[in-house]
């Protein structure tokens, strides 16, 4: 069967590194990664994942000229059930909306299949992608935005999207017996991933029932030690840090502590840690550039310090002018979108 997963610009070589480990081949485009497997596979895929924003059984894919639903064939609509609704997304400048393409699309499988169309609680949920003249057409598996957990309650402004978070800590080749530490916690988003992905609990573990395509999920949790370092300077961090951690149910596999950057070093050993994860500050209007300047020092000095002769750092800034900050040995760069802001996950070895 085939089927599609749907991220970020910027994540197809995570959400591609996720289904290949599985054993499955993959073809990719912008946003979109394709590959084959059985319906049930496929599920679990959806249920596992950690970076995607969608999955979906794949239905249609064409280029259109002016209108998509001009060369809609509603004969491929297959597995449907006794009513349906219709989402999805498109990029690029169009001569319709989103609006009318969807009342359009569901009256075609309506008067072919013969189900009920209902635009908020249709219990199959179709998908549709545009980018450009590019159209693509399928069953939401679980039809909601899996990029979005169900823990994350306790946010700040600069919150990371927990999909990214698990891409940085695939880049960064994160695995439980590992040492990390997260400088910079926010409301915890990186070391929640890192315990989820140590215990093998799929992110979706909490909200399994809502999945529209349901199936069995058979969870095989491990509980074992972690060493996972969630700090920041800030108390209303960690504090958020700990509630949604505690949402998630592994707050128990998270150290929190309030630390200064420059007393890091005081709470680890040289050379100790295995792999140093972080949103740095974004550089803003709002903030004193001198202060930001300050921040970078102490971090790379502590990053030097305490980072293991063969550790990774794995980073995501706004402003490249980062690279310029550090004497660390730049591996791969990888640009993301997020709607009309730009951001960057940057790897460094220490030598």
């Amino acid at each position: 069967m085939k089927a599609v997963v749907i991220t970020n610009k910027g994540l197809e070589t995570y959400s591609e590194k996720e289904i290949n480990k599985l054993g499955y081949k993959t073809q990719t485009k912008e946003r979109l990664i394709f590959f084959e497997a059985e319906k049930e596979d496929i599920i679990k895929i959806a249920y596992d994942g950690r970076t995607f924003q969608r999955v979906l059984f794949l239905m249609d894919e064409y280029v259109f000229e002016k209108k998509p639903q001009e060369q809609f064939d509603a004969k491929k609509i297959k597995e449907i059930k006794e009513s349906f609704t219709i989402d999805g997304e498109r990029y690029g400048e169009h001569e319709f909306n989103s609006f009318d393409l969807r009342k359009q699309l569901g009256f075609f499988i309506n008067q072919t299949t013969k189900k009920k169309y209902d635009i908020k609680n249709g219990l199959t949920k179709f998908y549709f992608f545009i980018n450009e003249k590019y159209f693509l057409f399928g069953i939401d598996i679980s039809g909601f935005d899996l990029s979005k957990r169900d823990y994350r309650i306790f946010l700040s402004p600069e919150s990371l999207k927990p999909n990214i978070a698990a891409s940085m800590l695939l880049e960064a080749d994160y695995s439980s017996e590992k040492i990390l530490l997260d400088p910079f916690s926010r409301s915890g988003e990186l070391s929640v991933e890192a315990a989820l992905i140590a215990l093998n609990k799929s992110p979706n573990y909490h909200s399994k029932k809502k999945f529209s395509e349901n199936i069995d999920f058979k969870d095989k949790l491990k509980d074992i030690k972690t060493n996972i370092n969630c700090f920041d300077n800030e108390f209303k961090h960690i504090i958020a840090s700990k509630k949604n951690a505690k949402i998630a149910g592994v707050n128990k596999y998270i150290n929190f502590s309030r630390q200064d950057l420059k007393n890091l070093d005081l709470k680890f050993e040289n050379e100790s840690i295995d792999c140093i994860v972080t949103q740095t500050p974004k550089f803003s209007k709002r903030k004193d550039p001198n202060d930001l300047l300050e921040s970078y020092k102490n971090f790379f000095e502590q990053v030097k310090l305490l980072l293991k002769k063969d550790g990774i750092a794995v980073l995501l800034v706004n402003n490249l002018k980062v690279k310029e900050l550090t004497k660390l040995k730049l591996t791969s760069e990888q640009k993301i979108e997020l709607g009309e802001s730009t951001c960057w996950i940057l790897k460094y070895k220490k030598n």
